[in-house]
């Protein structure tokens, strides 16, 4: 997929828990990408044309200029981290990996974290939180090196999962996207 992206940098990354059926209430779409990672509870999110349902250790990754909307399911409080980015926070990987890495490994694909090795991630997750908050001249060196190593370990586990797939989160049948289900809750977010 290929993308217009806007030239000024940008980074924000926000943590929330929501109350249970929360919903955005209208799509959106910016000139930067975003992270989508789903910590605890389930929600479908509507990228584009399609809509896929995530469930607790999903991360998502938006193109730029997508329209999008997420809407919470189920009884539990979802609680979520988003990061937003340019192209510049991901320029170095780019450099290293060639120009086509981001669009076969991150736009429009489910990763799933297995329950084990979450602590790991959410640590960075942290870490890139305590950098954002502090800002002083070291900020955005550490923001970009601790962003760009949280890229490659999400890419390296899902790269272990061995994932034949792109739209399922991994080969355990428990945490494979129903596409009936997808289709139903399409329908509810747009209907209602």
């Amino acid at each position: 997929m290929e993308t217009r992206t806007n030239t000024i940098s940008r980074f924000r990354i926000d943590h929330a828990v929501h109350p249970p059926h929360y919903s955005m209430h209208s799509a959106h779409s910016h000139t930067y990408f975003e992270l989508f990672y789903l910590m605890h509870g389930s929600c479908t999110i509507s990228i584009d044309d399609k809509s896929f349902t995530l469930s607790e250790g999903n991360i998502i990754f938006i193109p730029a200029d997508s329209i999008h909307k997420t809407s919470y399911i189920g009884e539990l409080s979802p609680e979520r981290t988003y990061i937003e980015f340019s192209q510049d926070y991901i320029s170095t990987i780019n450099e290293s990996l060639g120009k086509n890495w981001a669009s076969m490994n991150l736009w429009g694909h489910i990763l799933y974290i297995e329950k084990e090795k979450r602590e790991f991630i959410d640590n960075i997750f942290k870490e890139i939180q305590k950098e954002y908050n502090i800002v002083d001249r070291y900020s955005d060196c550490c923001i970009r090196e601790l962003f760009q190593m949280l890229i490659i370990y999400l890419i390296r586990l899902d790269r272990s999962a061995d994932n034949t797939n792109p739209f399922l989160t991994n080969n355990n049948p428990n945490n494979k996207i129903d596409f009936e289900m997808i289709s139903a809750a399409k329908y509810i977010a747009e209907n209602f």
